[in-house]
């Protein structure tokens, strides 16, 4: 009788590190609220090691960050004569924006990193994710839609990313050359780029508040309305505030309430590190393939449940403005 022989145990790696990127912008007012937010709840709920690349004058909010524990990493944008000649008198409001591109180059240590913006919350993450081939994003408005995604929090596979950087940077060139508009900024580049390369990120590692109320680990993505916004949304109704805000924000009120409630303990209490088990990136060979009807009837049910979040939303924006 020949005994089967156990399968080798998955190759993986450590993920250590979050990434963020800053400027000037960032380091003031709501924004600066919601970094701090973020960093909090980064070092209660994980065991990551917050870095930062910034753009930008000194600040004395640099120190605070570097206080709270955060490895700050002054950078110049490696396109910046393309970026200014493209933006113009723009470049300094949106130069923070292209400073993940330079993630890869930057890194040396990790082959795996997560990125994220900074209007994001961190609940207890998953032990384990499936390690990408380049990236692996989760889409934007959608959750079944998978044709475009939301470059807000990526996992990178720093190896995979460097083997395409030249490419990558061609496109992103061109484009500038081109026709450019904003404010898709470098999103933009990063889907017409990686589609179909991508692989996929769970959707509670970028929830977003419009989808409800959801799972109690991964993190929370403040796409759209930010709390402050949402809180004057759910007060005074949408008069004078942006259409396009208060839309997502009568998706699921009830779930901003709930988020919103979240990020200002944060921004509150100081922030500690905790006891957070640690998070492994999963080599397993390649990326996952779910059983085609589990994923046909999961698609099916997120279509449904959004599809009808967005009718509910659309009847509370008419009683809204019937009320105005």
């Amino acid at each position: 009788m020949t005994l089967a022989r156990p399968e080798a145990p998955a190759a993986q790696t450590r993920l250590r590190k979050w990434y963020f990127c800053a400027n000037d912008g960032a380091l003031g007012g709501d924004n600066f609220r919601l970094l701090r937010a973020a960093i909090h709840s980064c070092l209660r709920h994980t065991d990551l090691l917050p870095h930062c690349l910034y753009v930008g004058r000194t600040r004395p909010a640099l120190d605070k960050l570097r206080e709270m524990g955060v490895t700050v990493i002054r950078h110049m944008p490696s396109l910046e004569p393309e970026l200014r000649r493209a933006y113009g008198a723009d470049y300094e409001t949106f130069a923070g924006h292209w400073l993940r591109l330079d993630i890869p180059r930057i890194e040396t240590e990790d082959a795996v990193v997560l990125y994220t913006d900074i209007d994001v919350l961190f609940r207890p993450l998953p032990p384990r994710l499936a390690r990408p081939r380049l990236l692996a994003v989760a889409p934007e408005r959608w959750r079944a839609a998978r044709s475009h995604f939301n470059s807000g929090v990526m996992l990178m596979n720093l190896d995979g990313l460097r083997g395409v950087d030249d490419a990558f940077r061609a496109a992103i060139r061109a484009r500038l050359a081109g026709d450019f508009t904003w404010p898709t900024h470098d999103q933009a580049s990063f889907n017409a780029f990686f589609r179909g390369r991508t692989d996929p990120l769970p959707l509670e590692m970028n929830w977003k508040p419009y989808w409800g109320v959801g799972p109690e680990t991964g993190i929370v993505h403040f796409h759209g309305p930010k709390p402050r916004i949402a809180a004057a949304l759910a007060q005074n109704g949408p008069a004078g505030l942006d259409p396009t805000q208060a839309r997502l924000h009568a998706l699921a009120p009830a779930a901003y309430a709930h988020y919103g409630a979240l990020y200002r303990s944060e921004l509150a209490e100081p922030p500690a590190t905790g006891d957070a088990p640690p998070v492994y990136v999963v080599d397993d060979g390649g990326p996952t393939t779910e059983p085609a009807l589990r994923a046909v009837l999961r698609d099916a049910r997120h279509w449904a449940e959004d599809g009808l979040r967005a009718g509910l939303g659309r009847l509370r924006e008419i009683r809204s403005a019937r009320r105005v």
